[in-house]
């Protein structure tokens, strides 16, 4: 997560540096592929070569943090302008790994590099980078970097190569670091070189550090102009233990042939660094077309050593050469000649230098150079003479300048002085009689240092800068100042209260203190009783003469007074004489002391009407009255900002209201006026003159019975109150015994019951008073109870609870003869008043009426032993009636048609109670058949003939309502049955010969869906068939050729019925039936008829006749067989035969 971050703050950091049309690439060496766009980190580039190779001119490479080396990391071509920054300066390390150098910089282009670390480069002619273009270096560090050849001149830069070859270059440099960089030839860290008349190398360092870098034969940094010209600017630069071999210049080195160089070197510092020629700087002009200027400024040379030249050596073998150097520091420095300056040809300017001392400088010398005047050391102490605990400002300066060594006139600082920092140290000779402060830094030339002398005498105080000492002297004169405090034992006394003053005088030094004397005068209204200087000096008429006090002693005065005025009295002592200097004013103090004012204040308390017009010793419960409060000051002075507190006993409760008269004998009352705080019961009365009474009324509710009381008193007075003997006072009260019993109604299903507002007629309900003592004393009580549309059952219930009512029935007392009620009165003998006492009553009462609100109860307060201090309590109830909901039951019926049936239903209320004298109607089918009234039970009934169809018929029965009793109606159902009856007739012989018996079989089936009631088969035989047995289910009768077959129910079956017989004569007979019933018949399947064929007897000549039924003549045959049947002992009329 953290280097996320990083990046990311780090892209907005360098977004400042792109420009909105600059295209941007990205470099990430652990994450980035080289086909990536690089437009983004997500899409970064692999390596940087890829990345300058990508971006378009004058864009931006920003590179990841990590170590970059290698292929596409190395030995870099830049041919296009572009700015490649790093992450971070410490964290984007490009390694040339010691075989590689980094980046070429082509002729043309504009290259800045920003926030890298360039390491381990190096090539033949030049180490890191070859820079051929315009080229700007912000905040990077190049260390360790080589230049390994060292064959021509131009080959060089351990780190940087500048070339003005192919056109001017512009190089700017700025808070880079160069350290351990070596070159084999000349500028182990940076070569300027210019071989190109016309063209030039301008070349801009700032704020740049050089150290440990190593050149085999010129300078750290190196100006070499061949043909061109070299403009060179080193400001706030730092070049430590740089070192150059066999040409010359540790840290700098100029050189010119056929060329110009212009070297400024500003601000900056030269420390350890060596060469053998001009340990720090070296210029050198070789031909007769050169020209070299250097000037160096406010800079330090400090311990370079060389063999000509310690810090700075010039050699002109022909051209010019000049060197201007002004106001450096030059200390330490060591060469065999010239140990500051070696000049061999050239013109040296070094006036106004620091040379590390006030002597002259020439033994640092070697050549002409113009050195004089020098800077020159001068101290002083302001002031000279100082008391003790005094200040002398020490202040040493180099802004000055001398010719001998000896004197010296000032220099205006403004036209230049020494780098500021310079080192100074200030100490004290002998004593010491006082301290040295803090010193302030070395800035604009000058230090400073603040001595506070703690003694006596003379002190001498010594500064060193380098090689220099100068000494100032401080006179000291002793000193002491004393100092006065004063204070009192009580500051606020009352009238005639003693006080006690302490005057305190302290010798707070440093030194004796002679002819001291101190003044205090006490003012009037404060009185002398007696005066104690415990011993130092004398107290008369108000002078202390105390003579000498010694340094760290205190003399003490104390005064005895009595204050004997009122009002404010301020009592100075002050230091009048001593002839010791006392460094400060004369000490002074003083005591003020404020003796109030004194008023005697009087409290009297009583209790008056609601209206505040006579004063009262009773009064009634919750009466509000006034609670009075008269607050007299008996004087002799007006009292201020009186408070009284009134403090309400048990029973009296405050009734949000009060009036405040400023004085009783004015008329007008001002009402809750802001004098009086409700919340704490205070009053407060900002002025009362002396002879006046104010009155406070306080609106009080009786809150309790009995006696109260009321007190008040005197919390607080500005003016002191000097009697406390009437700063008090009890008012009584007598309030007789008293109730308040509030009274609740409601109704309930039953008195332990639900709470209801709607009833139904006719429903047995509970009307509910409530009657609770709100107190605060026990009473008897009578209600009177009335209700309406409602009619006592004559019972009632009574509870009688503490807090919540229990919901059990045996919590209630039916007609309790103790709280009894008599239908209209409720009488409670006691009723106490704990918390959440009451008592309920239950009047069992039915509803006779309908409607809203229409049955109601009514319950109020009669009478009661106490006093009713709010009044009779009464509260009515309502209930709102309804029709009562109804019922009705249908009997469903079942019949045939043309059947009359008797309808029936019963009407009944929501208690299951039946409802009578009601009309009920009937419907059949959607169509009304009748009306009826219900009977004592509720069942009304009508008969009615069915008409209807088989299967089922909605009957319904309907009740529409009245006054008391809701309508309603209800469906049951008339079933008219069916039966599906048909016949099969089949015999046992087909063809039976004439004479030969055979049996019919008669199948009656009924396919439902009811059974047949009352069936009868008419089964019609043929002419010439004679019966011989009948059997089979139901009964059967004979009648001629004709059967009666009949059945009271057929089921959903098949009873049979069996005939038995022969024919008399050949031919074919046709069997047939037909069915009737009571049971409407469907008969979808009707009579299966028979027709056999008799067939003649053998050798009997017979002819085929079908033989019908006959309808005329006797029938013999049947006849016959009748006799026979009845001779036999057939019975013409069987029931239930079965077959044997």
């Amino acid at each position: 997560m953290i280097p996320l971050l990083l990046i990311t703050l780090s892209v907005i950091f360098f977004a400042g540096t792109v420009s909105a049309a600059d295209e941007a690439i990205f470099v990430n060496g652990s994450s980035g592929l080289d086909t990536n766009d690089g437009y983004s980190w997500s899409t970064a580039k692999l390596t940087i070569q890829n990345a300058t190779g990508t971006v378009n001119s004058n864009g931006v490479v920003t590179i990841a943090d990590g170590v970059y080396s290698g292929t596409g990391n190395t030995n870099i071509t830049i041919d296009r302008n572009m700015t490649i920054q790093g992450l971070s300066e410490t964290g984007t390390i490009l390694n040339g790994t010691g075989t590689n150098w980094i980046f070429n910089i082509t002729a043309g282009v504009n290259v800045t590099l920003q926030s890298l670390t360039i390491t381990n480069a190096t090539a033949g002619t030049f180490g890191a980078i070859n820079n051929n273009g315009n080229l700007t270096v912000e905040n990077c560090t190049f260390t360790h970097n080589k230049e390994t050849s060292n064959l021509v001149m131009s080959y060089g830069g351990g780190a940087i190569r500048n070339s003005a070859e192919y056109g001017t270059i512009i190089v700017n440099l700025t808070n880079c670091t160069f350290e351990y960089n070596h070159a084999a030839r000349s500028g182990a860290a940076v070569l300027n070189y210019c071989d190109v008349a016309g063209n030039y190398v301008i070349s801009t360092v700032i704020n740049c550090t050089f150290n440990n870098n190593t050149a085999d034969i010129h300078a750290t940094f190196y100006n070499a102009a061949f043909g061109g010209d070299i403009i060179s600017e080193i400001a706030n630069c730092t070049f430590t233990n740089n070192t150059a071999g066999i040409g010359g210049g540790g840290a700098v080195a100029n050189f010119a042939s056929y060329s110009s160089v212009k070297s400024t070197i500003t601000d900056c510092n030269f420390i350890n660094n060596h060469a053998d020629v001009g340990g720090a700087i070296y210029s050198y002009a070789n031909t007769q077309v050169n020209f070299i200027t250097c000037n160096v400024t406010n800079s330090n040379f400090i311990n370079n050593t060389a063999i000509n030249g310690g810090a700075i050596t010039i050699t002109r073998l022909s051209g010019i050469l000049n060197l201007t150097a002004h106001f450096n520091r030059i200390v330490g420095n060591m060469a065999t000649t010239g140990s500051a300056i070696f000049n061999y040809g050239g013109n040296v300017n070094a006036t106004g230098n620091w040379w590390s001392s006030n002597a002259d400088p020439s033994g640092q010398i070697f050549g002409l150079v113009d050195y004089s005047p020098w800077l020159f050391m001068t101290i002083n102490a302001t002031p000279e003479t100082i008391n003790n605990t005094q200040t002398s400002l020490i202040t040493v300066s180099l802004n000055n300048y001398s010719t001998d060594g000896s004197s010296s006139s000032p220099l205006d600082p403004n036209l230049g002085h020494i780098p500021d920092g310079v080192p100074v140290t200030f100490s004290l000779i002998d004593g010491p009689l006082g301290t040295l402060g803090s010193q302030t830094g070395f800035i604009n030339g000058t230090a400073s240092i603040i001595f506070t002398a703690n003694a006596v005498g003379v002190q001498q105080a010594n500064a060193t800068i380098d090689n220099e000492n100068r000494t100032a002297t401080i006179t000291i004169n002793p000193s002491g100042h004393v100092n006065i405090t004063k204070t009192a034992d009580n500051y606020t006394p009352n009238y005639w209260d003693g006080v006690t003053f302490t005057i305190t005088a302290r010798n707070e030094g440093p030194d004796d203190v002679e002819g001291l004397e101190i003044t205090d005068i006490l003012p009037n209204g404060l009185t002398l009783i007696s005066a104690d200087t415990h011993g130092f000096g004398s107290y008369n008429s108000g002078i202390w003469n105390i003579g000498n006090l010694a340094n760290g002693t205190t003399a003490i005065l104390t005064l005895f007074v009595n204050a004997t005025s009122t009002g404010t009295f301020t009592n100075w002592a002050n230091v009048t004489a001593q002839t010791t200097y006392d460094p400060e004013p004369w000490s002074q103090d003083n005591t003020i002391i404020t003796v109030p004012s004194a008023a005697d204040i009087a409290v009297e308390k009583s209790f008056y009407d609601y209206e505040g017009d006579y004063e009262i010793t009773s009064a009634n419960y919750w009466d509000v009255i006034s609670t009075r409060i008269l607050v007299t000051n008996n004087g002799p002075d007006t009292a201020t900002n009186v408070v009284i507190s009134d403090i309400f006993g048990s029973g009296l409760s405050f009734a949000d209201e009060w009036w405040v008269k400023w004085d009783i004998n004015d008329w007008y009352w001002n009402l809750n006026d802001a004098s009086f705080d409700p919340a704490t019961m205070t009053w407060t009365i900002p002025s009362l003159p002396a002879g006046q009474t104010a009155a406070l009324d306080i609106m009080t509710n009786l809150t309790s019975t009995g006696t109260l009381h009321n007190y008040a008193e005197l919390v607080s007075s500005e003016t002191y109150d000097w009697n406390h003997t009437n700063n008090n006072d009890t008012a009584y009260l007598t309030v007789p015994e008293a109730s308040y019993l509030s009274i609740y109604k409601e109704f309930r299903d039953l008195p332990w019951g639900n709470v209801i507002t709607t009833a139904y007629y006719n429903d047995v309900i509970y009307a509910i008073v409530q009657v609770k003592n709100q107190g605060p004393d026990t009473t008897s009580v009578s209600i009177l109870d009335t209700m309406a549309g409602i009619v006592w059952t004559g019972n009632y219930y009574v509870l009688s609870n503490v807090g919540s009512i229990l919901p059990t029935p045996s919590s209630w007392v039916l007609n309790d003869p103790v709280n009894t009620f008599n239908g209209t009165n409720w009488n409670i003998p006691f009723l106490n008043t704990f918390i959440g006492s009451e008592k309920w009553l239950a009047i069992e009462g039915i509803i006779n009426t309908t409607g809203i609100n229409a049955a109601s109860n009514h319950a109020e307060t009669v009478d009661q032993n106490t006093y009713p201090y709010k009044g009779y309590a009464n509260y009515t109830a309502n209930l709102t009636i309804l029709a009562a909901p109804t019922s009705i039951i249908v009997d469903d019926i079942r019949g045939n048609k043309g059947d009359t049936v008797t309808l029936s239903a019963t009407l009944t209320d929501h208690n299951s109670d039946p409802v009578v004298g009601a009309m009920l109607e009937f419907w059949v089918d959607g169509v009304k058949v009748g009306e009826s009234n219900t009977g004592s039970n509720g069942t009304a009934t009508f008969n009615y003939q069915i008409t209807e169809t088989p299967g089922n018929h909605t009957l319904k029965s309907v009740f529409n309502g009245n006054t008391f009793y809701q309508g309603i109606n209800t469906t049951g159902n008339l079933y008219v049955s069916s039966a599906n009856l048909y016949i099969v007739i089949t015999s046992d012989k087909n063809n039976p010969t004439v004479g030969e018996t055979f049996t019919l079989r008669y199948k009656l089936g009924n396919n439902g869906p009811d059974t047949a009631d009352n069936v009868t088969i008419t089964i019609p035989l043929p002419e010439g068939f004679v019966i011989s047995k009948i059997e089979g289910d139901g009964n059967w009768t004979v009648n001629g050729n004709t059967i009666i077959w009949t059945m009271n129910n057929v089921t959903v079956g098949d009873p049979y019925l069996y005939i038995s017989g022969w024919t008399t004569g050949p031919g074919n007979y046709l069997f047939s039936a037909s069915i009737a019933s009571d049971t409407f018949n469907i008969n979808s399947m009707g009579v299966s008829s028979l027709t056999l064929n008799a067939q003649p007897t053998v050798n009997a000549a017979t002819t085929t006749n079908t033989v019908g039924m006959q309808t005329t003549g006797t029938p013999i045959v049947p006849l016959a067989l009748a006799v026979i049947s009845v001779l036999c002992g057939l019975v013409a009329t069987r029931k239930n035969n079965k077959r044997i």
